[in-house]
């Protein structure tokens, strides 16, 4: 199991991010995050955390970029349970990485996705 750490600024006004942990275990993923003003960093939510199983979770992609780590993608199936992260754009989660994390990321999504294709051939099988 490898903790990414990301940050991501709110798709609404732009004036806050969060910043936290996103990992996976074998029922889904687990985000762990505290809610700043993008501003100071001075203003700070609660620690929040958020499960979301496998059976809300579309898809998993690590998109790598130049210059930076690159961003963590997870696209969303269903939005049940889901209303408290702040930081979600209609269907998807994008946290942006830092160039240090690049190895936990690949490692995560190598390890999400099978995690992900495990739970629906476990889905396939129960039919």
């Amino acid at each position: 199991m490898s903790k990414v750490q990301f940050k991501t600024d709110d798709p609404k006004l732009g004036l806050t991010q969060a910043i936290g942990f996103i990992w996976e275990e074998r029922e889904g993923l687990h985000i762990e995050y505290q809610i700043s003003d993008n501003i100071l960093n001075v203003l700070k939510s609660d620690l929040k955390d958020v499960f979301i199983p496998y059976s809300q979770v579309a898809g998993i992609v690590y998109k790598k970029s130049w210059f930076g780590g690159g961003k963590v993608i997870v696209s969303l199936s269903s939005l049940k349970g889901l209303d408290k992260i702040m930081f979600l754009e209609t269907t998807t989660l994008k946290m942006s990485v830092k160039r240090d994390q690049k190895a936990n990321c690949l490692e995560f999504e190598a390890n999400a996705n099978l995690s992900l294709s495990t739970y629906r051939v476990n889905q396939l099988d129960d039919m």
